[in-house]
């Protein structure tokens, strides 16, 4: 059975892509192994039904490449494509475990990443000041950039400077804001003649699909340790990824991680090389919906956190 690629089309030509996916459209047109379905994504968005260019050649797996939703439009998502016969390889729980990134942090080893505080829309000044030296601050899913909020916050901090910080922040985050404030431990990158060394990791069925480098950065700059990104393997979702960074003294961290869905190519992967190593990967996977089981795994993180139903934090639409 083929996997189809579900992508969102234009607002104006429901049989056309939308641009930013055009080039993946195309290199996952050229494969004979995925169906490819386009969708009313905007509609969607907007409350509309899902709507396909074309219904679906029974019930079969689909992977998303497309805009990112917060985990209760993306369960929306999830039931409608069911009903029309495309069965998303990430559950709704899936997609919540490492596209907000606290949840994917608890079950990291100490050390991988920056350590983070997580709040819900206050900051506390007694909690900072205590866990950082400075501070980043992002919600459950991203910060804000090119906006003139601080990206380095030094401590300490008084509860109302904290609780101004908190107010712009989700001001500024607007309705893409998720779940709540999360503050990190802030590093500093090295850069290569102003360029910093990123990678991007994305992962299928447990295992590493493609690593690239994802800050334009030049040829020659190092790769991030393979132990590293080994130890990002077997999360309990079927499709992700994994952001990397080296760190000005050379050493490497866990940036970020995402579902892979709704994560962008890294900025040095083609389309073509990404879809000739997914249609690779699918067509050595016997049940497209399986993948292994590992410490990562949500049966471990429910006796972690007591319970599964401790990886939600109810994020509102």
């Amino acid at each position: 059975m083929k996997t189809t690629i579900l992508f969102p089309c234009s607002y104006f030509e429901s049989d056309k892509p939308e641009t930013v996916f055009a080039a993946e459209h195309r290199a996952a047109m050229a494969s004979p192994r995925l169906d490819v379905r386009l969708c009313n994504f905007d509609e969607f968005d907007e409350g509309s039904s899902l709507k396909l260019d074309r219904p679906a050649d029974g019930h079969s797996p689909c992977i998303w490449r497309g805009w990112m939703m917060t985990p209760k439009r993306y369960s929306r998502f999830y039931e409608q494509c069911r009903r029309l016969d495309l069965d998303l390889i990430t559950s709704p729980e899936a997609y919540e475990l490492m596209h907000c990134f606290p949840n994917a942090y608890r079950l990291m080893d100490p050390g991988d990443t920056p350590r983070i505080a997580a709040f819900g829309d206050r900051v506390s000044a007694e909690v900072v000041n205590g866990a950082f030296d400075a501070f980043m601050m992002k919600d459950f899913v991203k910060s804000v950039k090119q906006t003139g909020f601080p990206q380095r916050i030094e401590t300490p901090l008084a509860q109302d400077e904290c609780d101004h910080l908190s107010e712009e922040f989700i001001r500024l985050r607007g309705g893409l804001y998720t779940g709540g404030i999360v503050c990190k431990q802030y590093v500093e990158l090295k850069k290569y003649a102003m360029r910093t060394n990123e990678w991007r990791g994305f992962y299928l069925e447990g295992r590493l699909l493609t690593l690239s480098g994802n800050s334009m950065q030049f040829p020659s700059c190092p790769k991030p340790p393979d132990g590293l990104v080994a130890r990002m393997e077997g999360f309990a979702s079927p499709f992700y990824t994994v952001d990397f960074g080296e760190l000005q003294d050379g050493a490497w961290t866990v940036l970020e991680t995402g579902d892979g869905q709704v994560s962008g190519l890294a900025s040095e992967l083609e389309p073509e090389a990404f879809y000739a190593a997914l249609t690779e990967r699918l067509a050595t996977e016997t049940d497209p919906q399986h993948f292994p089981t590992h410490p990562h795994s949500v049966g471990y993180a429910a006796k972690k956190m007591n319970g599964i139903e401790a990886l939600r934090h109810h994020q509102s639409d």
